[in-house]
């Protein structure tokens, strides 16, 4: 039985919040209206809390994955 690889997407999705946090550093200088600060809370302010919770149940789901794995080897 080949292991599901769940590494390489939750890299992914870290790696695309951090990008994300470096495209809000850049244009906080420069799109400061109320768009903005609308759009900053309904979509971002509690996408960090999200991604840390997703990406920990990442974790905890690819390590019960593993475990099952090991646990069906040789059948």
């Amino acid at each position: 039985m080949k292991a599901c690889d769940l590494n390489t997407p939750t890299g992914r999705l870290r790696q695309a919040f951090k990008d994300l946090q470096v495209a809000r550093t850049q244009i906080a200088d420069k799109w400061q209206d109320e768009t903005h600060r609308k759009f900053e809370e309904e979509f971002l302010v509690d996408l960090e809390t999200s991604v840390r919770r997703t990406v920990a149940a990442i974790g905890e789901f690819a390590e019960i994955l593993g475990k099952a794995q090991r646990d069906c080897e040789g059948y």
